[in-house]
């Protein structure tokens, strides 16, 4: 199987500090894996509440400039040694 690649847009307003993630429960049923570690990278924000569980990831965006583009690479670690890498993309929007 091919590593998935994911990619999700999504509007922010700079005040907000909502919650993202991704639910990895599909792939892992058919590599038979786990989460073993997830690193969350953010650029034009800041990244707080990180968690993940064997199958999801969950971080919570805040901040961003108004009117910019900003994004987050979350990176997989698997307890089998597979990497996945899924990216959150945000427009800061003015409120």
């Amino acid at each position: 199987m091919a590593i998935p690649q994911r990619t999700r847009k999504e509007y922010k307003a700079p005040g907000d500090a909502p919650r993202f993630g991704w639910d990895w429960s599909d792939e892992f049923a058919e590599l038979g894996d786990t989460i073993a570690s997830v690193t969350n990278v953010g650029t034009g924000v800041t990244i707080t509440g990180e968690t993940h569980t064997d199958t999801q990831n969950v971080f919570r965006v805040s901040g961003g400039t108004a009117s910019t583009e900003a994004s987050v690479v979350s990176t997989v670690t698997t307890t089998g040694g597979d990497t996945l890498v899924a990216e959150w993309k945000f427009h800061i929007t003015a409120t």
